[in-house]
C-alpha cells in the first residue's frame, strides 16, 4: 500500500432511542504526522467523539460536511486527486436525507483515497517588478501547496503597490492539473496598473482638526510614489498625536499621474479628566488630578494641567505640585513635537523644605518606523529655595534636559530610558551634570505567572553635596522606592546632618500571580543604596523591604493594596499601601 493511499475511520454509534451515540475511534491508517492531524482537524465526524449526540440527524450533517472538509485538507497538502467516500450503515452519505435514517446508524465509516501529492508543473506569475523574485515555494518542482500560490501572488503585488503601483491586482487565474505525471500548472496574470503620485490629503468626515493641521502631522510626501508605506507612516502620526479615535488613509479617485489622499478619522473627545489617589502607612495620602485638551487650537495641541497633594499627615508636611504644559505635534516636521511647560513644587519634610519653579521649552522627536524609540530636548530655567540644616540654597538654574527611551512593553516586554541634564547654577559652585539609566521588564509565564523588575541608576557629576541643587538631591523610602520604610527615610549623613545623596542605586523585583476572576496577588522585595559620592561603594548606607499584596482589575487599572515589612536598614513594622495602577 502507498503511503498516504488510504485513509480508514471506524465509527461505531449506538441506536437512537433514549440513550446517546457513542464515542468513536478515528483511525488513519498510513497517514502520519501533520496530514493526519489536519484530517482529525477537518472532520466535523471527529469532533462529535466527545459530545453526547442524541440526533441521527447530527451524525449525517456533519457526514456531509466531511465531503468539502476532508478534501480541503487533502487539497491544501497537494492532494489533488483524493477521494472521500463515507458510508452509514453501507448507504453512501451524499445520497441520504434525513427522511432516510429513522435510527442513529450503527456503522459509519470513511474511507479516504490521498492519492499522491501533486508539484508544481510551470509556474507563471507576473508581470514582476525589477529586482522581485518569487518565494521558493512557488517554483516547479515544490510541493503544490495552495497557500504558496496565495503567498506568492500576494507578494508579487505588495511588490508592485511598494514601487508605486498602488493599484496593483491579480487577474483571473488558470490552474491545469496533470494527473498522468502528477503535476499543477499555474498561470496567475499581475495587472500592475500605473504609477501614482501623493497628491493632497483631505478628510472626508468632519473633524474640529483643521485641514492644514491634518496635511501637516501626516507629513506625506506630496509628489513622491504613493505606496502602502506612505499611507501606513501618515496613518500611525495621526494617530498617535491623541486627538483621533481612528484614522484610516485611502486613495481618492483618479486617474494619476497624482491622486488624492482621503482622511477618514473621528475625533477623540476634547476634554479629559482623571484623577488618582492612594495611600500608605509611611508616605500618608496622595491626591492627584489633570484636565487635559487635546484640540486646543484646531491644531491637535494638547494643554495638560495638573496638581497633586501627598505626604499628608504623614511626615509633618504636605508637597504640593502644580503645572502646565501645551504640545504641538509636527512643530518641526512631521515627526517632532514641541512644547512648552511651567510647574511650580514645594516640599516639606523633616529634613528641608524646597520651594521650585521652573519653566521648560523643547523638542521630542519620535521616528514613525520605530515608534518604541523616542528622544528629546530642552531648555530649563528654575528657581530653587531650599532650607535645611546644613545649607541655605537658593539658586537660579540653568539646565538642558536631554533624554532618550524605548518601550516597548505590551502586557509584556521591556523598557530602557537614559537621561542626562548638564545644569549651570549662578551660585559659585558653577556647573554639573545629574543622569540616570531607568531599566525596567515584565515576562509573562504561562497563562498566570509574570515577573516584573526595575533597576535605576541616578548621579550627580560635579559639585559637592553641599552645592549639588536641591532637585537633584536622592532620597529612598517609600511607595515609589523602597516598600516598608517611611518615606525618604534613606540619605547621607555630612557633617553630623542628614540630606539627600548624590546617587542612588535602586532595585526591584515583583512575582505577580492571576487569580480567579479579576483578581491578582503578588510578592515583592526592594532594595536600594544611597551615597554622597556621585559613584557609591560598599559602605555607602542602604536599606531594604518585602511584602505581598493583591490587586483587583477595575477595567482601566488595578486596585492594589500592599502589605511589607523592612528587611534591612530599619525599625521592624507593617506598613500598608492602597493605591491604583500596578508600583512600577
Amino acid at each position: 500500500m502507498r503511503s498516504l493511499r488510504k485513509i480508514f475511520a471506524a465509527l461505531v454509534v449506538m441506536a437512537m432511542g433514549t440513550g446517546p451515540v457513542a464515542a468513536f475511534d478515528l483511525q488513519l491508517e498510513g497517514a502520519q504526522g501533520d496530514l493526519q492531524n489536519a484530517l482529525y482537524d477537518a472532520s466535523r465526524l471527529a469532533g462529535l467523539a466527545p459530545q453526547n449526540v442524541t440526533s441521527s440527524d447530527q451524525v449525517l450533517a456533519a457526514a456531509k460536511a466531511d465531503y468539502a472538509g476532508l478534501l480541503g485538507a487533502l487539497q491544501a497538502r497537494g492532494h489533488f486527486a483524493a477521494q472521500v467516500r463515507i458510508l452509514l450503515d453501507g448507504a453512501s452519505a451524499d445520497g441520504l436525507y434525513p427522511v432516510d435514517l429513522n435510527e442513529a446508524p450503527q456503522n459509519v465509516r470513511v474511507l479516504i483515497q490521498a492519492g499522491p501529492q501533486f508539484q508544481f508543473g510551470r509556474v507563471e506569475v507576473g508581470p514582476l517588478p525589477a529586482g522581485f523574485a518569487l518565494p521558493q515555494g512557488l517554483r516547479a518542482g515544490a510541493a503544490a501547496l495552495p497557500d504558496q500560490i496565495e503567498t506568492g501572488v500576494q507578494a508579487a503585488i505588495a511588490a508592485w503597490r511598494d514601487a508605486g503601483h498602488i493599484r496593483a491586482r491579480a487577474g483571473v487565474p488558470i490552474y491545469t492539473a496533470d494527473h498522468r505525471r502528477n503535476v499543477l500548472n499555474i498561470r496567475v496574470p499581475i495587472v500592475p496598473g500605473g504609477a501614482f503620485q501623493v497628491g493632497e490629503l483631505s478628510p472626508s468626515t468632519a473633524s474640529d482638526v483643521t485641514t492644514p493641521a491634518l496635511q501637516a502631522i501626516a507629513g506625506l510626501p506630496t509628489g513622491a510614489a504613493l505606496t502602502p508605506q506612505v499611507l501606513s507612516d501618515g496613518q500611525k502620526r495621526l494617530v498617535r498625536s491623541g486627538a483621533f479615535r481612528f484614522v484610516t488613509l485611502s486613495p481618492g479617485a483618479g486617474r494619476g499621474p497624482v491622486l488624492p489622499i482621503t482622511a477618514n478619522v473621528q475625533d477623540e473627545k476634547p476634554r479629559r479628566i482623571g484623577f488618582g489617589a492612594g495611600f500608605a502607612t509611611t508616605d500618608g495620602l496622595n491626591l492627584d488630578g489633570f484636565f487635559l485638551h487635546r484640540n486646543l487650537r484646531g491644531g491637535a495641541e494638547r494643554l495638560r494641567l495638573w496638581a497633586s497633594l501627598s505626604g499628608v499627615r504623614a511626615h509633618g508636611g504636605i508637597d504640593s505640585t502644580i503645572g502646565a504644559r501645551l504640545a504641538k505635534p509636527a512643530f518641526i516636521g512631521s515627526d517632532v513635537t514641541g512644547f512648552a511647560q511651567i510647574e511650580a513644587e514645594q516640599t516639606k519634610d523633616p529634613l528641608a523644605q524646597t520651594h521650585d519653579l521652573s519653566v521648560q521649552g523643547g523638542l521630542q522627536y519620535t521616528p514613525v518606523d520605530k515608534a518604541a524609540l523616542q528622544y528629546g530636548g530642552a531648555v530649563q530655567l528654575s528657581r530653587t529655595l531650599r532650607q535645611d540644616a546644613l545649607v541655605d540654597r537658593r539658586d537660579w538654574l540653568l539646565s538642558a534636559p536631554i533624554y532618550a527611551q524605548m518601550d516597548r512593553r505590551n502586557g509584556r516586554g521591556v523598557y530602557a530610558a537614559i537621561s542626562v541634564e548638564p545644569f549651570v547654577q549662578s551660585s559659585r559652585a558653577g556647573a554639573g551634570l545629574s543622569g540616570q539609566v531607568d531599566l525596567r521588564g515584565l515576562w509573562r509565564f504561562g497563562r498566570r505567572l509574570g515577573l516584573a523588575a526595575l533597576a535605576q541608576y541616578t548621579s550627580v557629576i560635579g559639585p559637592d553635596l553641599t552645592q549639588t541643587p536641591a532637585r537633584y538631591l536622592v532620597y529612598s523610602g517609600g511607595a515609589s522606592t523602597v516598600r516598608g520604610h517611611d518615606y525618604n527615610s534613606l540619605g547621607v549623613i555630612t557633617s553630623g546632618v542628614e540630606t539627600g545623596g548624590r546617587a542612588r542605586i535602586l532595585a526591584r523585583g515583583e512575582l505577580r500571580v492571576d487569580l480567579p476572576g479579576a483578581w491578582g496577588g503578588n510578592v515583592f522585595y526592594d532594595w536600594a543604596r544611597v551615597s554622597a559620592q556621585a559613584m557609591p561603594d560598599w559602605d555607602d548606607p542602604f536599606h531594604s523591604g518585602a511584602g505581598i499584596g493583591i490587586s483587583y482589575d477595575t477595567g482601566f487599572a488595578p486596585l492594589r493594596l500592599d502589605i511589607a515589612t523592612p528587611l534591612a536598614g530599619g525599625d521592624h513594622g507593617v506598613a500598608l499601601y492602597l493605591g491604583i495602577g500596578q508600583a512600577f
